[in-house]
């Protein structure tokens, strides 16, 4: 029987100085805006061993369960420590207001983004994957607490296991000798859970919704103030499209979030790509994930136009990929 592998020799090592280095100097833990439970879990790791955690564009509502759940105070800034530890973030448009002069450590497994890498393994499904890894492989003792965090940010970023790889039952092996999943998943909000503002954002989302048909796969564009995600989920998993993309306009930038199904991404394209290419043209940023990317904006770019473009772009790869 093959023995399944945990991190790269080189990806080990680099854990092991930054957890070393944590010993003796002053450094900062950073999350992306609207933290997730893998930011969230990967940041408490890193705080546990010493680093002060900041987010500064503030936590998701499922976020904050985690860092409620271990029982850790996320800071907003300015960031006085001497350098950061940067979890689960490949873009600097997810960074608002951090001195990215300073020197920093990208922890992370997106490979798409402007941030240079350091411990980075896009082939994880989560950055919690990567550094449950790294405790299983330098024997660092976890708490339940801290266990059930790591376990949920795995669950949530793999999409329920969908995007695992071996490593990532290796990292669950490891996780469960500390905690249960079944607890874990108690912190998922119930459907009965979801709140009125929630459900009314969806409805102005179809709303606005246009779409656009190439052979049998659908591209869908819509704009909201609010819960980019669960509008995102419904376009994907309810109403059937292929490829979503919602739109929050703000006074200072222009946010685009975006997600594939799987047989988008089966059929060769890459979101994080397309979206990257895409923001470059009007002066942005964009990143992430091949099924799952964002990208900010200058708000001199219309909604129309923006439209348009994703519309007429996307439908050209779409089409080449099918000949």
């Amino acid at each position: 029987m093959r023995e399944c592998k945990s991190l790269r020799g080189d990806l080990l090592a680099k854990g092991k100085e930054i957890l070393e280095r944590l010993k003796s100097e002053k450094a900062a833990v950073v999350v992306h805006r609207h933290a997730d439970p893998d930011a969230v879990a990967s940041a408490a790791f890193f705080w546990r061993a010493g680093a002060v955690p900041y987010a500064p564009g503030g936590l998701s509502s499922l976020g904050r369960r985690v860092a409620e759940s271990v029982g850790m105070e996320f800071r907003e800034g300015p960031i006085e420590e001497e350098w950061m530890i940067i979890v689960d973030t490949a873009s600097s448009s997810q960074l608002p207001g951090v001195d990215l002069t300073k020197e920093y450590c990208r922890v992370d497994h997106h490979a798409q983004g402007d941030l240079k890498p350091c411990l980075v393994d896009p082939e994880a499904s989560s950055t919690s994957e990567i550094v449950s890894l790294l405790a299983r492989e330098l024997g660092v003792e976890l708490d339940e607490r801290m266990a059930r965090a790591l376990m949920l940010g795995i669950y949530v970023d793999s999409k329920g296991f969908k995007l695992s790889r071996p490593q990532t039952f290796s990292a669950m092996e490891y996780l469960s000798e500390f905690a249960k999943l079944s607890d874990a998943l108690k912190m998922l909000p119930s459907e009965k859970e979801e709140d009125l503002g929630t459900r009314i954002a969806k409805l102005k989302a179809c709303e606005r919704l246009t779409y656009r048909k190439v052979k049998d796969y659908i591209i869908a564009v819509t704009r909201v103030g609010a819960n980019e995600g669960a509008v995102l989920r419904t376009l994907i998993q309810c109403i059937g499209a292929d490829a979503a993309f919602v739109v929050r306009e703000g006074k200072e930038e222009l946010r685009v979030y975006a997600r594939a199904s799987p047989r988008l991404t089966k059929l060769g394209i890459n979101l994080a790509e397309f979206l990257s290419a895409l923001a470059e043209e009007f002066g942005g940023r964009g990143g992430g994930h091949p099924g799952a990317a964002g990208a900010v904006l200058p708000t001199s770019v219309s909604y129309e136009t923006l439209v348009n473009k994703i519309f007429g772009r996307l439908s050209r790869r779409i089409a080449e990929a099918l000949r």
